[in-house]
């Protein structure tokens, strides 16, 4: 579903990141780990193609994502990639259901809210979904924003420090969600964490450090 080689990444000539290189099939979830510093964000951004590297490949369901720029990169992301940010970022003036429904229309050019109310409830937010989300707690939003990446059936999932705020019970719960909504959707999930926790469930790992 996706796979790199020789990738790097240079914010300025002083900063170049030398990354290992990565496959991750439909269905099989990659933990990457490593201590603060080591790019994991940074190659998480790569891997979704926000950031173009330096140097190197990465393709995605067969499909080098150096093929596309602009518009018919926000599309191809859109359709295929779906990705669950240490911040939210979501539309602060839109309830939680209308920011799905937004990302479905944004990547598809329709709106599927019967597919957005039916994720929201699989994770438990269906009393949510006419709220802002900053009305959602910490947990929550991380749910919602679970609910967000695979709205469009996405082929690869990318999730950045998911559990980072969460106690024990909401870490697990994420953890166990990001996974079972990636078998749903048949996606590779590709995990970037320093959470030691997340260690214990997931035996494919890749360290960067």
């Amino acid at each position: 579903m996706i796979a790199t080689r020789n990738i790097q990444f240079a914010y300025n000539p002083a900063t170049t990141f030398r990354f290992p290189d990565l496959n991750c099939a439909a269905g099989e979830t990659l933990l990457m780990t490593g201590a603060s510093g080591t790019g994991k964000t940074t190659l998480l951004h790569l891997l979704a193609g926000l950031l173009p590297p330096t140097a190197g490949t990465i393709s995605v369901r067969d499909t080098d994502l150096a093929r596309f720029s602009g518009r018919r990169l926000d599309r191809f992301r859109g359709q295929h990639i779906g990705v669950v940010f240490q911040q939210a970022h979501f539309v602060a003036a839109l309830s939680v259901l209308d920011n799905l429904v937004l990302a479905s229309w944004l990547a598809q050019g329709k709106k599927d809210p019967a597919r957005a109310k039916m994720l929201l409830a699989q994770l438990g937010l269906a009393d949510q979904a006419h709220k802002k989300p900053a009305q959602l707690s910490i947990g929550q939003q991380q749910r919602a924003s679970i609910a967000r990446a695979v709205v469009n059936h996405p082929q690869l999932l990318l999730a950045d420090e998911p559990t980072s705020s969460l106690d024990d019970a909401n870490a697990l719960l994420v953890a166990n969600l990001l996974q079972s909504q990636a078998r749903q959707a048949g996606a590779a999930l590709i995990i970037v964490t320093h959470d030691q926790r997340l260690k214990q469930l997931f035996t494919q790992t890749l360290d960067l450090t």
